[in-house]
């Protein structure tokens, strides 16, 4: 079993995963190909909607 990792470790780990800025992030989700990615099986597809939920992330403090 591996050692779980603290908050603090999990949250370094996801900025330096997730590179992109709010800004850059808003501006793929209106664009086409945000559109084309996921599944879609009621309304928005999973990408954009995944995006959106790392937006929010995005633009809070820990």
């Amino acid at each position: 079993m591996s050692p779980r990792k603290s908050r603090e470790g999990v949250w370094k780990e996801w900025k330096d995963l997730v590179n992109m800025l709010p800004a850059e992030l808003e501006e793929w989700l209106v664009s086409d190909e945000s559109k084309s990615v996921g599944d879609s099986s009621d309304g928005e597809s999973t990408g954009p909607a995944s995006g959106r939920k790392t937006q929010k992330i995005k633009k809070t403090n820990k």
